[in-house]
């Protein structure tokens, strides 16, 4: 798993111009010392040691170092390896620049690489109008909600990639080395007892939480974004277990929805407190109205990664009531599903290039009809997979997944509790905990066996057992549609046909979380919302042709939100179309 690979690059923006850096953000420190300016954003754990600060980093080099090792060869070769946590590391000397992320990048960073200047940045600091779109890079966001690899939708910005440390030098030369990478060994056989890897996953958990209440002050408030699902609930389950009280749990949608009513029950039964935001379109309006929504995604989008609205408006309420404020922590339950799970129709069904290819293609694709992709699209996902033949064409749809959608989509969340000033952990993404998945064999991790044993037989307090979990959307979808020919033709007819019947008969649904309502006022149909087709690069026109005529409650949110941040942050600021 832990993979060290060197990968020396020139980009083509080339500049003689030694690298600078400038952080935008809130929560960086710094440490100057012995020739080396070091940075430091988050927390991590070295063993039994923390490290909260660049201070603190600097004092755990001195005591841990050999003689004569520098600052950034110790950090490569033994700080990365061990460290659990979520945290970005940046170091400059006299000969260049360094910069490390985590494994699930939760602290991006990215480089901008112009004729006049190299910066590496937590944002983009330069004039967005300056920077030259790329057309594929687009598709793939709109196509996926993410960029693959270091690529943006800027030909001059590149991303540091998750688990991966970068080298600058003063003459421009990038070397980049990849310290973990999500690859499973589909062929692991483990004859431990499941009994014995309950026990093990139960202690593994309750050191990854208690590093994480350690990692706060004592007088933090923790609060959970508590669904009906098993994820967040086990969040909620040890924070009760390690004795914490002062504990907020909330919830959002449409009053009495599934996922509410469970939630509500999961914090009752354990003495927490808990919320709910009604979410309307008046208030979905007036956050549209104040700039709120457009701010965060001038904050969150970076070229890369989509804004993450689901929870936007209940922070924001919470915050607004005094629920939540900057001594808050809040601990969503995110990708647990995807760490403890192996899904095998997410497999190609032969080891050939083509039918990894097709697998790709049906996972990540979320806009156009299914199995009629573009040549450009193929292309472009074909190169992701020609890029890394290393890796086995069986584990690649979950490297895949790990190194875009999961870290620059789902993780990428969090970016709604920093721009509200809160704090957050993502406990699940801990390395040690990732690395004990990796180690489970197959047939345990396909369809979260093991997760789930260990759920209903250990990990859960008595309170909690027997709570039923809320329908996954895939499954209430299912329930809805009873006629397959009725989804046959959705995908058959012509747009032209099918859009004025979905606006008659199909207005838009506001059922469970009421996530269609984000532009229900905002914009009549998807055309209001993203301007008229021909101000759009010609390869992106057929994507928005059958959806630009659809009510905005008609069409998925987070399709809208692509739609709408590169209509917003590239076409309308670069003035390039067509």
């Amino acid at each position: 798993m832990n993979q060290h690979q060197y990968n020396s690059t020139q980009d083509s923006h080339n500049t003689s111009a030694a690298p600078e850096i400038l952080l935008k953000w809130n929560g960086w420190s710094k440490n100057g010392k012995a020739g080396t300016d070091l940075y430091f954003r988050g927390y991590l754990w070295f063993g039994n040691e923390q490290v909260l600060s660049s201070d603190s980093l600097r004092n755990l080099f001195e005591g841990h170092s050999p003689a004569g090792e520098d600052l950034t060869n110790w950090i490569r070769r033994s700080l990365l390896n061990k460290a659990n946590g979520n945290f970005a590391i940046i170091l400059k000397n006299d000969t260049g620049l360094f910069a490390a992320t985590d494994i699930i990048r939760s602290h991006p960073l990215y480089l901008i690489r112009t004729a006049e200047r190299c910066i590496l940045s937590d944002s983009i600091p330069v004039e967005k109008q300056s920077l030259t779109p790329d057309t594929e890079s687009m598709e793939q966001f709109l196509t996926t909600f993410s960029v693959f690899g270091h690529q943006t939708v800027y030909k001059e910005v590149t991303s540091v990639e998750p688990g991966e440390t970068v080298w600058i030098s003063n003459n421009g030369e990038v070397q980049k080395e990849t310290y973990f990478r999500f690859i499973y060994n589909g062929a692991i056989e483990n004859e431990i007892s499941d009994e014995i890897l309950h026990n093990r996953l139960d202690e593994l958990l309750l050191s990854v939480f208690k590093r994480m209440i350690d990692s706060a002050p004592a007088s933090t408030r923790w609060v959970i974004p508590l669904s009906g699902g098993i994820d967040s609930r086990l969040i909620a389950n040890y924070l009760y277990r390690l004795g914490c009280k002062n504990v907020v749990c909330y919830s959002y949608g449409i009053p009495e929805n599934e996922q509410s009513n469970l939630s509500r029950e999961v914090a009752n039964k354990l003495g927490f407190r808990w919320d709910f935001v009604e979410y309307t379109e008046q208030k979905w309006l007036a956050l549209h109205q104040t700039g709120a929504i457009d701010s965060f995604i001038d904050y969150a989008f970076n070229g890369d990664s989509l804004p993450h609205l689901q929870d936007f408006l209940a922070v924001q309420e919470l915050s607004a009531r005094g629920i939540i404020d900057e001594k808050s922590i809040i601990v969503p339950g995110h990708q647990m599903g995807f760490i403890t799970d192996f899904v095998e129709k997410d497999r190609p069904d032969d080891a050939s290039t083509e039918a990894l290819l097709g697998t790709l293609l049906n996972k990540n694709v979320k806009v156009g009809k299914p199995g009629r992709y573009s040549a450009s699209l193929r292309k472009q996902f074909l190169q992701q997979i020609e890029e890394k033949k290393n890796i086995p064409h069986l584990s690649f749809s979950e490297y895949f997944s790990w190194a875009n959608r999961h870290t620059k989509f789902t993780g990428h969340s969090v970016r709604a509790y920093e721009f509200y000033g809160i704090g957050w952990r993502l406990p699940y993404w801990e390395k040690e905990l990732v690395e004990f998945w990796l180690d489970v064999d197959l047939s345990r991790r396909s369809n979260q066996r093991l997760y789930k044993q260990a759920a209903e037989t250990t990990l859960f307090v008595k309170p909690l057992v027997g709570i039923p979990y809320a329908k996954k959307p895939h499954e209430a979808v299912e329930r809805r549609i009873s006629n397959k020919l009725k989804e046959t033709l959705k995908h058959q007819l012509p747009h032209q046909v099918l859009v004025p019947l979905n606006r008659l008969f199909h207005p838009g649904k506001h059922a469970n979380e009421g996530l269609s309502q984000i532009y229900a006022l905002r914009a009549k149909d998807t055309e209001a919302l993203i301007g008229k087709i021909k101000e759009w690069p010609k390869s992106l026109q057929p994507y928005l042709a059958p959806l630009r005529r659809r009510y905005t409650t008609q069409v998925n949110h987070h399709v809208l939100t692509a739609l709408y941040t590169l209509y917003r942050e590239v076409i309308l600021k670069s003035g390039k179309s067509g």
